[in-house]
């Protein structure tokens, strides 16, 4: 594409907040396109938390139509840090928009109070990599997309067998949230940018994700103990299933938990119709690569993140 395209960034403003909606959606159409799932406003809410839209989310337009935007998010708290939000059509990326991008980010990065604002780009080379790299930023951390689509087809493998007294069940809901951020809480608690979230943050993430979704939560007890969960959201148009963690507790790690539980939601979801399983594993976290890996899961590229720290 040539450079005629003339680009500018301005606050957002009083503009219709519709128009960011068509451009988040039409993002999501393109990562997945074959999920179907329309989002509502509540989504803008969702990414942008408590934040004056106005003022700290800026529009990117060309010939006097908005293309994109970027801006501060917390996720409504479900991270530590705050991010940014950059949803840019494809066909842009090879011109100058990238870097407008990437200096816009910065300068909303510096002008906030917050003490780490984390930016996050595909894991293979692009515009805003290279453009990062020219300013001085370097990757802190990855995280990698694991895919698998032969749920209906593979021969589930068979995990060993688990310390006497462990059960497992899949329920749709939970009836202690309180266990259930307990272990969350504590599996986490090392990772990267992990927030911890009390019982009531916990229920609020599930209870969101089905607006869209059908959830299922795998338990895992030792006796009345709950020790760790799986749980996901599932597209039944599409197929595809989305899991979003996988946690058990430290003192129950090397004991066959985990691979239990990625076992019975792979039989799970191949009793459901599910195609399709994705989800993300942080870069440091070998052994969880490992241990998929074994399942048949593979990297999806198109969804595997660098994050650099723009304070």
């Amino acid at each position: 594409m040539s450079e005629e395209y003339k680009f500018s960034a301005t606050p957002w403003g009083n503009t219709d907040l519709k128009i960011m909606l068509e451009i988040y959606q039409a993002r999501v159409n393109r990562i997945n396109p074959d999920m179907p799932t329309i989002y509502k406003l509540d989504i803008i809410d969702k990414n942008f938390g408590n934040i004056d839209i106005r003022e700290n989310v800026y529009k990117f337009k060309v010939n006097g139509k908005i293309v994109g935007y970027c801006g501060l998010t917390n996720m409504n708290g479900d991270r530590k840090s705050w991010g940014i939000v950059y949803p840019i059509p494809p066909e842009y990326l090879d011109t100058s928009l990238p870097e407008l991008v990437v200096d816009t980010c910065i300068s909303l990065a510096k002008r906030s109070k917050e003490p780490r604002i984390l930016f996050s780009t595909k894991i293979h080379e692009n515009p805003f990599d290279i453009h990062l790299k020219n300013r001085g930023y370097s990757p802190i951390h990855f995280q990698w997309g694991m895919v698998t689509t032969e749920i209906q087809t593979m021969q589930i493998p068979i995990a060993p067998k688990s310390p006497a007294g462990i059960t497992f069940n899949i329920v749709e809901d939970i009836e202690d949230y309180s266990e259930f951020a307990y272990v969350r809480n504590t599996t986490f608690r090392d990772f990267f940018d992990h927030k911890k979230n009390s019982a009531e943050e916990d229920k609020a993430r599930i209870d969101y994700q089905r607006r869209y979704f059908t959830i299922g939560i795998l338990l895992a007890y030792d006796e009345e103990t709950l020790i760790g969960f799986g749980w996901f959201a599932m597209d039944r148009k599409s197929k595809i299933c989305y899991g979003r963690e996988l946690a058990v507790l430290p003192e129950y790690h090397n004991h066959s938990i985990g691979s239990t539980i990625i076992q019975k939601v792979l039989e799970f979801l191949k009793s459901e119709g599910i195609k399709e399983w994705r989800f993300h594993v942080y870069g440091e976290n070998k052994n969880a690569l490992r241990l998929y890996k074994r399942f048949g899961f593979k990297e999806l590229e198109k969804t595997s993140f660098k994050t650099y720290n723009l304070k």
